[in-house]
């Protein structure tokens, strides 16, 4: 254990976690380079990328993009007493 201490940011430590932490830098690297220089081809990437790094927007809408969503589904019935077969079948 104290040639191969376990990071403090991490509540276990293996070559796969290594791995994925290397994975990620270079996806990271690879994107950053993207937005960088977009062309034709990867505008729509760089962008989509852009929109989820963007934290001070993602803060600023809040929940209010899942409003939709939780409107249909707080809309959504189920009859208990007969519910749909669909959940008949799952209940067997």
């Amino acid at each position: 254990m104290s040639a191969n201490p376990i990071p403090a940011e991490y509540s276990s430590w293996n070559t796969f976690i290594v791995l994925r932490d290397m994975n990620l830098d270079r996806l990271r690297t690879i994107l950053d380079e993207l937005v960088s220089s977009p062309d034709d081809k990867t505008e729509k990437l760089a962008d989509y990328y852009c929109s989820f790094m963007d934290e001070a927007a993602i803060e600023a809408k809040g929940a209010s993009v899942l409003s939709d969503l939780l409107q249909d589904v707080t809309a959504f019935k189920v009859n208990v007493e007969h519910p749909p077969s669909f959940f008949k079948e799952m209940c067997v």
